[in-house]
């Protein structure tokens, strides 16, 4: 896996109804960050207005957080600053951070949405 590269795995899906859509997945991540964060293409899975992406859980997080920009299309990492002194509450993770302790990691996250 290069530098910044993401493999997304389906993990099912259902309508409710009305053409919006569920669908959990994993994000398979490697394990340097890349500054604006992963490039992931949510709508190659039948949803091609993103209502919302929940981040369920990342696995060996190691305290980081996430968070999907639907319009870059990007799954972006953060840090906490507790002093809160410079930069504020959340930090985007700097460029080649190792985050998931020198190996790749996984992300599950809900896609809700319409299209496809």
């Amino acid at each position: 896996m290069a530098k910044g590269d993401a493999t997304i795995t389906s993990l099912g899906s259902f309508k409710p109804h009305y053409g919006f859509k569920v669908k959990p997945l994993t994000v398979a991540c490697d394990n340097q960050y890349k500054t604006g964060g992963y490039a992931i293409d949510l709508s190659v899975y039948g949803i091609s207005v993103i209502w919302g992406v929940v981040v369920l859980a990342a696995a060996a997080q190691h305290g980081y957080m996430f968070k999907y920009d639907v319009t870059t299309k990007k799954m972006l990492a953060y840090y906490c600053d507790y002093d809160a002194v410079a930069d504020g509450g959340l930090i985007e993770v700097p460029d080649t951070t190792a985050i998931g302790g020198g190996s790749a990691f996984t992300i599950k996250v809900t896609v809700m949405g319409y299209g496809g």
